[in-house]
């Protein structure tokens, strides 16, 4: 089994709890060079070494063995809280410039629906008088 995620999951914990090797090492009753070593991978830890870890931390096994999501200190939850907050005022303020857009557009569209209905009525209007001015010329004499 590959011991990398379990290594830098619990260098994490441990910085993120504030904590130096030795202050772990003597909360999990191992030395301060063997939480050396499993930060490291340089050693596979036990399962009773696991459990302690992660009963000192408040994770799951799973957790630590890479086998669920990452565990999320609270400052990160409330930072990723805070950024999705902001993304989603960025998304609305995009909707409501996609939505805008999309009415100037439309009004766009119906001139120029309106301005082709105009030319169409002048063509034909043209075009009549075109006819009219052909019989009109047929019957001139020539």
């Amino acid at each position: 089994m590959n011991f990398d995620v379990f290594s830098s999951r619990l260098k994490r914990l441990r910085n993120d709890a504030g904590l130096t090797q030795a202050e772990l090492a003597e909360k999990v009753s191992v030395t301060k060079a063997t939480i050396s070593n499993l930060e490291n991978a340089h050693k596979t830890p036990s399962l009773e070494t696991i459990i302690l870890i992660a009963d000192c931390f408040g994770v799951s096994l799973d957790y630590l063995l890479g086998r669920e999501m990452p565990y999320l200190t609270p400052i990160q939850v409330l930072e990723f809280m805070q950024q999705t907050t902001e993304e989603l005022a960025a998304i609305e303020a995009l909707r409501k410039e996609r939505d805008e857009r999309s009415t100037r557009l439309e009004e766009k569209l119906d001139s120029i629906k309106q301005l082709t209905q105009t030319a169409q009525e002048q063509y034909d209007d043209i075009m009549s008088s075109a006819g009219l001015l052909r019989d009109v010329l047929k019957r001139l004499p020539k």
